[in-house]
């Protein structure tokens, strides 16, 4: 008896919230997050890691996430188009749940199809549900990879990490170390690692979404902090927040899903110094 009021309960309160993210309770990502870091190293050892020829030393770079697209994509095409019109802005960044459901990627991608400049990504966690991180790679390779932003007089280093499952695991959260080791000599500008889950969320509006592990929180807090790492840009909450811990800043990013009440993105304006700045759609 308990067992069915508990089932019963279970779905009042899923269609009391229509935020709740249902089709994580049921499903799941597949493969898990040491896998698909496998995976991605392998790509990696094969394409090697990009270097942008920036031709100044100020430039712009756009940051999108939450699009949960399904059958239409005007915010992303609209992202996509200002990133193709923006000409100081050399490439933009995706921080993943490009989707919503199952086979929509070619949408998503015909949403991005609006610009001609580099694009980079991770996997959200709707990115890889039902096992949907083979259609991930056709599209987008590998989740776990840095590349540099080369500009006349610096370097600007970019670490893209998969926490699509809400966790780094223990062999990339190995991998981010020794990158962060191996470039520390290499006397960057900016560092900026960015990911889908937030480490650290304000706001409730999304129920009980899935933040880091808390030994894993402290860990990651402490790497990024006694590395140079300066900004930390995540998605996931799909409402704004900025943080600081440890010299590092952490930025959610909105969402960007065409049914959203105010749907934005993020702009950085690299230079001297580090500026963000919160876009309407």
């Amino acid at each position: 008896m308990k067992k069915y009021i508990y089932i019963i309960s279970l779905f009042f309160l899923v269609s009391c919230n229509e935020n709740l993210d249902m089709v994580g309770m049921f499903s799941g990502q597949s493969p898990r997050n040491d896998q698909r870091f496998e995976d991605s190293m392998r790509y990696n050892e094969k394409a090697g890691y990009q270097t942008i020829t920036i031709p100044q030393d100020d430039y712009i770079v756009y940051f999108g996430t939450d699009m949960h697209v399904d059958s239409t994509w005007r915010n992303t095409q609209e992202w996509a188009t200002r990133i193709e019109n923006d000409k100081d802005c050399y490439f933009g960044i995706i921080l993943g749940d490009m989707i919503n459901a199952q086979h929509n990627f070619p949408n998503f991608m015909k949403g991005v199809s609006y610009t001609t400049k580099p694009l980079f990504a991770t996997a959200g966690n709707h990115d890889i549900y039902f096992g949907q991180w083979t259609e991930y790679l056709q599209y987008w390779h590998t989740s776990t990879y840095y590349f540099t932003a080369q500009t006349p007089n610096y370097k600007d280093l970019y670490i893209c990490m998969d926490s699509g499952d809400g966790t780094f695991g223990r062999s990339q959260m190995a991998w981010l170390k020794d990158i962060l080791k191996e470039k520390s000599q290499d006397n960057f500008r900016h560092i900026v690692v960015f990911t889908h889950t937030h480490l650290y969320k304000r706001d409730s509006s999304q129920g009980h979404i899935s933040n880091f592990p808390l030994e894993e929180t402290y860990e990651i807090a402490d790497v990024l902090g006694t590395n140079g790492v300066d900004w930390y840009v995540s998605g996931h909450a799909h409402s704004r927040a900025v943080s600081d811990m440890k010299g590092v800043k952490y930025i959610i990013v909105d969402t960007m899903k065409d049914p959203a009440k105010h749907p934005a993105y993020m702009t950085a304006t690299v230079g001297a110094n580090l500026d963000y700045h919160f876009i309407d759609l």
